[in-house]
């Protein structure tokens, strides 16, 4: 029996005397950056902790855009593109929990 205890990705290996065996495991979504601050015209990758590609709201779509980049062993991974200056909360959503990374965007 597993009992989860926070939103994100776990590695989970089940040894027996002979046999090793693994799986990922994961609660929602967590991502590795919650505030960024940058300027328009540039670019930055973010990562979200899960299994399952989570839903991206990109928030003020005029001051950023968001699109998938790929899954590696640490989970889904996105690029920012900021466009303008302003400030845009990107929400991602999976299985009925969010994480949030606030993005401001200078001129």
């Amino acid at each position: 029996r597993l009992r989860s205890v926070k939103p994100g990705l776990s590695a989970i290996t089940v040894k027996t005397k002979d046999k090793t065996a693994g799986f990922r495991a994961s609660l929602g979504c967590k991502l590795d950056t919650h505030a960024y601050r940058c300027k328009a015209g540039q670019a930055y990758q973010f990562l979200s902790h899960s299994v399952k590609k989570p839903d991206i709201d990109p928030g003020d779509v005029n001051v950023v855009e968001v699109t998938y980049s790929g899954q590696d062993k640490r989970g889904h991974l996105f690029i920012l593109q900021a466009k303008k200056p302003g400030i845009a909360v990107i929400t991602a959503s999976l299985g009925g929990m969010k994480d949030t990374l606030e993005v401001e965007v200078e001129a």
